[in-house]
């Protein structure tokens, strides 16, 4: 399809870049560029076609074995319950804890927050350390 006369701007400046003495006309670089470029926006690309992930096959249904009496575990089973922690605990004091424990920490402090008048900071001590004040 024509775009509003594209297709003969696209003709002509083809012609032009590619005329005898084109390549010592100082412009020719222009107008290849403008030719791509006019190009690109009448003919788009194709689509390209993601790769599916490598999957192994899925097992028989009917083969799969069964167990039975095997409990459930809990999604929180990981994480330690730091109530422990907080109720030993005075104003005043504190203790170091590893770095990668600042998330549950921070979030466990939060709902002590919302449940008592205990008050915890946490500040990054060092690039592997963290440390937790009681401050009331």
């Amino acid at each position: 399809p024509d775009y509003g006369g594209v297709a003969q701007a696209d003709a002509t400046i083809k012609a032009a870049a590619s005329a005898p003495g084109a390549a010592h006309n100082p412009f020719a670089h222009a107008y290849k560029a403008v030719a791509s470029s006019i190009h690109s926006a009448t003919h788009p690309a194709a689509p390209t076609k993601r790769a599916s992930p490598n999957k192994a096959p899925l097992p028989d249904p009917a083969a799969i074995a069964l167990d039975d009496d095997v409990p459930m575990t809990s999604a929180r089973a990981a994480t330690p319950d730091w109530a422990a922690l907080f109720d030993r605990m005075q104003p005043g004091q504190s203790c170091k804890l590893p770095k990668h424990a600042k998330a549950t920490l921070a979030k466990a402090t939060q709902e002590q927050h919302k449940s008592s008048t205990k008050r915890f900071a946490i500040k990054k001590i060092s690039d592997t350390e963290i440390r937790i004040w009681r401050t009331a």
